[in-house]
C-alpha cells in the first residue's frame, strides 16, 4: 500500500510541475495558470469532508482502488483535454481523490497495526508521503 501511495504521490509531483510549463507552452495567461494550480487544493479541502464515508463504506481495498485510479486517470486527461476550465476541474478531481487516499492509507495504518508498531508505521508513511512528492 505504501508503495503504491508513493508512486501516486510522485507522478503527483511531476504532474503539478509539468501543468505550469504546459499552461505556459499552451499560451494560458500566469492568472489562469494560477487558478489551475488552486484547483488541486480545492479539491483537496473538499475531499477531507467526505472522505471517512467511502472508506467507511467500501473497505480499505476499494476504497484505495477507486482513489488511485480516478487520480491517475484525472492526471492523463490533461493530455487529452487542453482548456483552462477542463484543467482546473481536472487538478480539483485530482486533489479531491489523492486526498481521500491518504485519508484511507492513514486509517488503515490505524487499524492493521499494532500499539508498538504504530510509530514504525507513521514513519515509514511520512518517508514515503514526503520522499515521493519531494523526487516528484
Amino acid at each position: 500500500m505504501l508503495l503504491s501511495f508513493g508512486l501516486l504521490l510522485l507522478g503527483n509531483g511531476m504532474t503539478g510541475r509539468l501543468l505550469g510549463l504546459g499552461a505556459r507552452h499552451e499560451g494560458f495567461p500566469t492568472e489562469i495558470t494560477v487558478i489551475i494550480m488552486a484547483g488541486y487544493f480545492f479539491g483537496l479541502f473538499l475531499r477531507e469532508l467526505f472522505a471517512v464515508r467511502v472508506v467507511g463504506t467500501d473497505g480499505h481495498i476499494r476504497a484505495l482502488v477507486d482513489f488511485s485510479s480516478i487520480t491517475s486517470v484525472a492526471g492523463f486527461a490533461h493530455v487529452l483535454i487542453i482548456d483552462p476550465t477542463s484543467w482546473f476541474m481536472l487538478r480539483n478531481i485530482a486533489g479531491f481523490y489523492l486526498a481521500g487516499m491518504v485519508v484511507e492509507v492513514e486509517s488503515w495504518m490505524n487499524e492493521h497495526a499494532t500499539n508498538q508498531a504504530q510509530g514504525r508505521f507513521l514513519s515509514l508513511y511520512m518517508m514515503t508521503n514526503y520522499l515521493g512528492a519531494g523526487i516528484g
